[in-house]
Order: structure tokens, then sequence, then C-alpha cells
């Protein structure tokens, strides 16, 4: 089923898919979460990625049962004016396939027309993202311009980020604050 909607790669065991993978999608149902969970703690690679659409299993629960720190949970809820005309499909294969619906729930639908997102997910994607970035021991110049590329779409392009605008403030009575200009 899945190689022909062009996933080329399915295992059912997931000790072997988390070892091998740098994001790892956890969508199952509450009630399988805790085998997921004694399948894959103390497997995950520090610098994995893992999101987790699991409903009522709270980010900081699943932070301890994994020990481990990577997660991104995002929170959406249903917008009230929502009718059934506004969301006329009930299976995820036909959602997927309608490019309208799918712009109605990615992060750029700027009407945000349909689902009401957590006004956090985006910058837990990026902490998530710069610690991953860290992990492959990139410089703080080499990491603005990958994530300027991934949010940016700017692959062909070059970011103008200079070195020396990457400067730090030194204030004794705060906290070493880094600052980039762009």
């Amino acid at each position: 089923d899945f190689i022909q909607m062009g996933i080329n790669y399915c295992k059912f065991n997931n000790a072997h898919v988390v070892q091998n993978a740098d994001i790892v999608f956890i969508c199952v149902a509450p009630h399988q979460l805790r085998y997921v969970i004694d399948d894959i703690r103390g497997r995950v690679k520090p610098n994995v990625i893992i999101y987790s659409i699991v409903l009522g299993f709270p980010a900081l629960k699943l932070r301890a049962l994994l020990q481990h720190s990577n997660i991104i949970k995002p929170t959406y809820r249903w917008d009230n004016d929502i009718t059934k005309e506004n969301w006329p499909i009930s299976d995820v294969d036909s959602v997927l396939s309608d490019e309208s619906l799918v712009k109605k729930i990615s992060l750029e639908n700027e009407n945000n027309d349909n689902i009401v997102k957590d006004t956090n997910l985006l910058p837990i994607i990026i902490y998530s993202l710069l610690n991953l970035l860290q992990i492959a021991n990139l410089n703080r110049v080499e990491s603005l311009h990958a994530l300027a590329a991934l949010i940016f779409n700017t692959q062909n392009e070059r970011v103008n980020i200079e070195e020396s605008m990457v400067y730090e403030n030194q204030d004794d009575d705060q906290e070493k604050t880094q600052y980039v200009e762009l």
C-alpha cells in the first residue's frame, strides 16, 4: 500500500527505525504508545527529532519516558467556525491528495482558515533544528545558512550572513546574548 503511494521504506521494527532515522514521527493510538516507548527507549540517538501527534500524552511525560529532549509535540485545535463544507473529507489519503486542503493544514497557511495551530510550534521546530545543527558541529554562520535554507527555501541562494554580523553582548549584568542581523 505505502509503496504505491511513493513511500519506499517501511519497517515494522520500531527499534530499527529510530536507530536509522533523523526525524521520527510517532503517530499511534494513545493506548499503543507505551509499547512503542518500550521498543525505542534507549535506542534514540541524541540528534533525532521526535515529532509526536499522539493525543492526550504530554510532551514532558514523553521526554521523561524516552529520556530524550528533542521532542516536538504540536497542539492543534479546530476553529469554531469550521463546517462540513470547509472540511469535506474524512480520510487522510483524500486530504493529502487534495492540494487546497493540504495548504489549509500546512504551516504556510496564512489564512489559517481551518486549523488554529500552536503558536509555539515554529519556535520549537527552529530550536530542534538548532540542536541538530549543533550536534553536526556547524558554527553559528553555517547554522544560520542552514536554517535560512530550510525555513525560507533558499537552497540555491546564499543568504547574506557575514561573520562580522554575528556578535555578542558582553554586558556584565546580563547573560551573554548572541545577536544576528539579517
